[in-house]
């Protein structure tokens, strides 16, 4: 019958054959009354044929040659071939294919042990699987019965393969099931249980499984579980679960009842599935999503986003208080509900837009806050996408720019102001780029030179400024760009008609809250007519000092002619001269003195200015040293102390600063007070120069008088009081200034004076600028 066994037959999982009360069965326990089943079939009753030719299975008989002597109406009909083509014939002959089969070893084993056997078995040709009993016959042969149980076979491997596609289902989706009673007991043993808990049966079985719920969750789960079995609803629940790695595992829990036929509650099954990653990664989104609410409602900037007929969907704290109502009362809300619609619908119809073309959409709105003053807006809108991409709504970023639209609007009045009074101004103005290109002149510019901003914008001014000049100019206020220092210079520009005139010209830096430097602002001064009158001034100083010098050098003879007779007549006549005649006498020889000491100063004033650089450093300790040798008798008969710090070397004539020195100290002696005279001279370096300092213990001078004392004649005292012909300090000042340094004092009434003065550290041209060269500073 049969060719291969798919399946090994398992008589206690499936009894293919009841036969119990079946009469066919019990003929063929009893047998057939006979001893042999050899002859024909008559051996089998008529009671039995009719029985046998009744019944839906399939039987047969085999003598002890293997030869078919019954064959059943249902065996034949399974066959599909004529039972008289049967009968007779041997079962190897008719059936090849189930020789050396598990069907021929259950044959001979039951005729030879003569025992019942059981099984099922795949018959190939048929396609058909079969449940098979045969029993040993009284004499030797057998009787077999069986039965089609095809589709009850593909049922079971059907159900089997679900079960197996079911486990495995549970085993990757890290799920388990479990089922208890009626009461909510567990009572079956659950390995997938048993396989993440790391509990036996004997540890979760009844209520035992709670033991491993965490002892957060453990009072709620339990009370959850007990209102379930009582209320027969189905069961819901999320749970930490200890895990057989010792970790807590999240668990979502489902359980429903198993009702009987008459509604009665039978059990309970129910799956556990592991949710440690939803709720891991539910966390995380939680935090994110708190980080980025942090994040939004901590920026000032209004954020917010909108569906697509403009209600708000989320907003931040910024919009809420710019708005001045709660986010709760916001949302659902439209801008035309919050705004008046003239205000309102300008801005929904850029929200349409950005939902129409999905584009990102810069633009500058208008929005009343919750005082109704009106607000300047910039805004970033994009479009709002769904988890599929599609729009779904629009994102607002908007920066309050209120304040800064004020100072825009201030800055542009301001920049007018600043125009019209530039070009309202005397001299040229004009402003560049951090890096030096100009884009603005004042109308002054244009007016004096003729040209346009195209012509002069950037580095065109270069043009207009003397071909001698140009390259030191523009290496000079290039070098300034570049570092920021203020930039000074004096050179010619060309006029519109041609002609050049002398300007000067200053840049400074205008620098952020920073300090770096975002343009330069710059001024042209015709300083022409100053030139000529400084040149006309200098030649007519340098006629008044070639008089002076004429007239002091001419009069030095006279009056040494009229100091000698005048000592000459009170030797030789002195004897005929009365007491008037002295005193007139007297008097003549002290003009006289005074006189050629004046003379003397006055020379020596006019000589400062004609003397050439000095190629070498004089040492200023010596030069102080000669001063205080030629001060000898003073400082004696004041019985003065002079100190000194150690002076350096500087690039001046020795002269020069031995007649500083003579002049300031010999004025700490004669203008001293009634305290022994102190007088200290020290020098110190400050920003490239030397700074001198002679300081005494004197009389002092006042606040008011400290400018006028350096000026030529300029006395605060009269001769008779101390002498002097007023034009020492007038004679340092001289030479400081030619060495271009300064002197200044600082003093007060009874408290001494300190006169300072500074040479610089090195070489410095002495003289004045000879007109009409240029100079740079």
């Amino acid at each position: 019958m049969t060719s291969e066994q798919k399946t090994a037959f398992n008589p206690a999982q499936n009894s293919s054959i009841e036969h119990r009360n079946d009469p066919a069965a019990e003929f063929l326990e009893r047998g057939s009354g006979t001893d042999s089943p050899k002859g024909s079939d008559d051996e089998i009753g008529e009671q039995a044929r009719g029985i046998l030719e009744s019944i839906t299975d399939g039987f047969c008989a085999l003598d002890s040659e293997w030869r078919f002597i019954y064959f059943n109406a249902a065996a034949e009909q399974m066959a599909g071939v004529p039972r008289s083509e049967i009968l007779g014939r041997s079962q190897w002959d008719l059936f090849p294919t189930t020789c050396g089969t598990v069907l021929e070893r259950e044959y001979r084993r039951a005729a030879r042990d003569r025992v019942p056997v059981e099984f099922e078995v795949w018959y190939e040709p048929w396609a058909r699987w079969y449940a098979v009993r045969a029993y040993p016959a009284k004499a030797d042969g057998l009787f077999v019965y069986f039965r089609d149980v095809t589709e009850r076979k593909q049922a079971t491997e059907a159900f089997q393969e679900s079960e197996a596609r079911f486990r495995a289902l549970v085993e990757a989706s890290a799920q388990f099931v479990w089922s208890t009673d009626a009461e909510g007991a567990v009572v079956e043993d659950s390995p997938s249980w048993r396989a993440f808990t790391g509990q036996s049966y004997e540890e979760f079985k009844g209520s035992g499984w709670l033991d491993y719920i965490h002892p957060e969750d453990r009072a709620r789960t339990a009370a959850s579980w007990r209102e379930t079995v009582t209320t027969r609803a189905p069961y819901s629940l999320e749970y930490r679960l200890r895990h057989v790695s010792g970790e807590w595992r999240w668990n979502a829990v489902r359980g429903a009842p198993l009702e009987a036929a008459d509604g009665t509650i039978k059990g309970w099954v129910g799956m556990n599935i592991d949710i440690t990653g939803r709720k891991n990664a539910e966390r995380e989104r939680d935090r994110i999503n708190a980080l980025l609410t942090t994040i939004l409602d901590s920026s000032p900037d209004v954020i917010a986003a909108k569906d697509p007929e403009g209600c708000y969907l989320a907003l931040n704290e910024a919009t809420a208080r710019m708005i001045g109502r709660p986010v709760a009362e916001l949302v659902g809300r439209t801008d035309r509900e919050l705004a008046d619609p003239k205000i309102a619908e300008p801005i929904m119809a850029v929200d349409r837009e950005v939902m129409r073309t999905g584009k990102i959409v810069s633009t500058e709105e208008q929005y009343p806050d919750a005082t109704g003053r009106m607000r300047f807006f910039h805004s970033i809108k994009a479009p709002l996408r769904d988890g599929t991409g599609t729009r779904a709504g629009v994102v607002i970023v908007s920066r309050d720019v209120t304040r800064q639209k004020q100072i825009e609007d201030a800055l542009r009045k301001s920049e007018e102001e600043f125009r019209t009074l530039a070009d309202n101004i005397s001299q040229f103005a004009w402003m560049t780029d951090e890096k030096g290109w100009v884009s603005w002149y004042n109308q002054r510019w244009y007016d004096y030179t003729g040209t346009t901003l195209e012509d002069m914008q950037g580095w065109g001014w270069r043009e207009v400024v003397h071909p001698e000049h140009v390259d030191r100019v523009l290496e000079h206020i290039s070098h300034c760009f570049e570092t920021g220092r203020v930039w000074e210079d004096t050179f010619p520009l060309r006029g519109g008609d041609g002609s050049y005139r002398w300007f000067l010209s200053r840049a400074l830096a205008i620098r952020n809250a920073e300090g770096g430097i975002v343009r330069w602002f710059g001024t042209n001064t015709d300083i022409t007519a100053q030139l000529e009158t400084e040149q006309e001034l200098r030649r007519a100083n340098a006629d008044l000092e070639q008089f002076a010098y004429s007239a002091s050098h001419d009069l030095q003879e006279p009056l040494r002619s009229v100091s000698i007779y005048s000592e000459l007549l009170v030797k030789r006549h002195e004897a005929h001269l009365n007491g008037e005649a002295r005193e007139f006498l007297e008097y003549l020889r002290g003009g006289a003195s005074r006189m050629e000491m004046l003379v003397r100063d006055l020379l020596a004033y006019t000589q400062v200015s004609q003397f050439r650089l000095p190629s070498e450093e004089a040492d200023a300790n010596a030069a102080l040293k000669a001063a205080v040798s030629n001060l000898a008798n003073a400082v004696a008969e004041s019985d003065a102390q002079i100190t000194s710090d150690v002076l350096p070397a500087v690039q001046v004539h020795r002269i020069h600063l031995q007649q500083i020195f003579q002049n300031l100290v010999g004025n700490a002696l004669k203008y001293r007070g009634g305290e022994r005279p102190l007088v200290h001279v020290e020098a110190k370096q400050q920003n490239g120069y030397w700074r001198f300092s002679v300081r005494d213990n004197g009389i002092g001078i006042s606040p008011e008088y400290k400018e006028r004392i350096f000026g030529i004649f300029k006395r605060l005292h009269t001769s008779d009081e101390y002498p002097g012909t007023g034009i020492g300090l007038a004679i340092c000042q001289r030479i400081v200034e030619r060495y271009h340094g300064s002197i200044w004092v600082e003093s007060r009434p009874g408290e001494g004076s300190t006169f300072y003065f500074t040479f610089a550290r090195g070489c410095r041209r002495a003289g004045a600028f000879p007109y009409p060269a240029g100079r740079g500073q």
